[in-house]
């Protein structure tokens, strides 16, 4: 198969930004260099042109001219998203799920403990944001760091089958008196999210992430407006628990808080993307705002219902409500838009590089439907046979958040800079190795906490 007949297939591929070449016979492809167009003196084109082989829309043809695409000028900009739509992003990627278990989080705290370690963790985890963002281009061709930021973004899809089945289940339990098993409203989940999971357009997922976010964020003024009236003395809350048990809320926290699987993809779709990672950036302003909203609701939410506290808040509230009821329609809504955005950078990371190694036509132009749906199928199994989402945040947060968020970003950045010929300070080394040391205690704690529970739940 050629290089154009393989790229003819593709053309279309990646989010409507590379289109097929205008060919001439006598001619090189548009975008596509030979020899002739490098610097003197160079390896490398000085085109800036992105190699087709790191794109993972080719194979290596073993030809020894190195090609390059460029899409066509009307479609450069086609897909791209500006600061706010960046930042909507950030945010809903972020306060999903695991803003809802945030209450049950606290449970394995305290109340005290629980509210500096929400801040604690947010700030760790952000820093690590930052550390992979400054090596963003040696840490992407680390095939562990695509292993767990996928796994992550897979765990995340669980959990939304997780909070919309238990979510319908007890509407249908509460008002219409119908009692089924939980797995049932999953499955009729599966099938709605099968036309949304295929959608490829980050900036047409933008607008179902914003009315999300709205949703989301009415659900959460109607939880806070339950939860606040009525609070007991905080003196009938622990302040901490058991020092064995932190492990648990940390791998929750860090769940909740650990969307690093989506800051490189989401900057790199920015028109400006230099305003993604500045002080008062995208980044910033985006996590510290759903690092207040957590640790808001989750000790609230704690302190209102204690160890009656259930793992998503929502479920709390009053049965007997219309308002509540409003919520707990709104919420599922909420989450049926957003699953497609959490389940687009599942792809962007796993299809180029399956991609560069098909050899078959028909693979090549069906290949990723059919991944996404067995992937959807899976995030679906995960759920069905764990449908408890402390569980799931706690055993995903506690392996693939760790990784992602302290493991690997401090790990980066020592051979980043040591790769470089950039000495490193006493100090920077201390703390990447804090890093490091902190993240393989988590992980192994949290992990086997998690899996003891789910063996001692079932």
């Amino acid at each position: 198969m050629t290089t154009l007949e393989k790229k003819q297939l593709i053309g279309s591929w990646k989010n409507g930004q590379v289109n097929e070449a205008y060919l001439e016979p006598s001619a090189p492809p548009l975008g596509i260099t030979t020899p002739s167009t490098q610097s003197a003196g160079s390896g490398e084109p000085s085109d800036g042109l992105i190699p087709l082989q790191d794109s993972g829309l080719v194979e290596s043809s073993g030809v020894s001219e190195r090609k390059r695409i460029l899409p066509p000028p009307e479609t450069e900009e086609k897909g791209r998203i500006n600061s706010f739509e960046a930042f909507v992003h950030i945010v809903r990627c972020h306060a999903g799920s695991g803003l809802l278990g945030a209450a049950r989080a606290v449970n394995y705290a305290g109340l005290v403990v629980g509210f500096f370690l929400f801040i604690a963790s947010g700030f760790l985890v952000l820093t690590g944001m930052h550390l992979i963002l400054s090596c963003a281009r040696r840490l992407g061709e680390r095939s562990a760091s695509i292993f767990f930021s996928a796994l992550l973004q897979f765990g995340v899809c669980a959990f939304f089958f997780v909070v919309v089945g238990d979510g319908v289940k007890q509407l249908f339990d509460d008002f219409l008196d119908i009692h089924l098993d939980v797995r049932i409203y999953m499955v009729v989940m599966l099938v709605l999210l099968i036309g949304p999971a295929f959608v490829k357009r980050l900036d047409i997922l933008a607008i179902f992430s914003g009315i999300a976010n709205v949703l989301f964020g009415t659900c959460l003024l109607i939880a806070l407006g339950y939860i606040v009236p009525g609070l007991p003395p905080i003196t009938t809350r622990p302040a901490y628990t058991s020092v064995w048990s932190v492990p648990m809320f940390l791998g929750q926290a860090l769940m909740a808080l650990e969307g690093i699987a989506v800051i490189v993809p989401v900057q790199n779709k920015m028109k400006k993307p230099e305003k993604f990672s500045s002080i008062f950036g995208v980044l910033n302003l985006g996590l510290s705002f759903v690092i207040c909203l957590m640790t808001v609701l989750g000790c609230l939410g704690y302190w209102k219902y204690g160890l009656d506290t259930k793992t998503n808040i929502l479920l709390n509230l009053p049965a007997d409500q219309w308002l509540c009821l409003a919520a707990k329609i709104m919420m599922p809504l909420s989450i049926l838009m957003t699953y497609p955005i959490q389940f687009y950078f599942i792809f962007v990371m796993i299809w180029p590089p399956v991609a560069d190694r098909i050899q078959s036509p028909w693979l090549l132009g069906n290949g990723e439907y059919i991944q996404r749906m067995i992937t959807l199928v899976l995030t679906f199994a995960c759920a069905a046979f764990v449908p408890h989402l402390d569980l799931l945040m706690a055993l995903f947060g506690s392996t693939c958040a760790t990784f992602l968020g302290f493991i690997i970003p401090a790990t980066a950045d020592i051979v980043s800079r040591t790769s470089e010929g950039d000495r490193i300070t006493v100090l920077h080394l201390v703390k990447d190795v804090m890093y490091i040391i902190f993240g393989i205690f988590i992980f192994l704690s949290g992990s086997y906490l998690a899996m003891k529970s789910i063996i001692d739940t079932f």
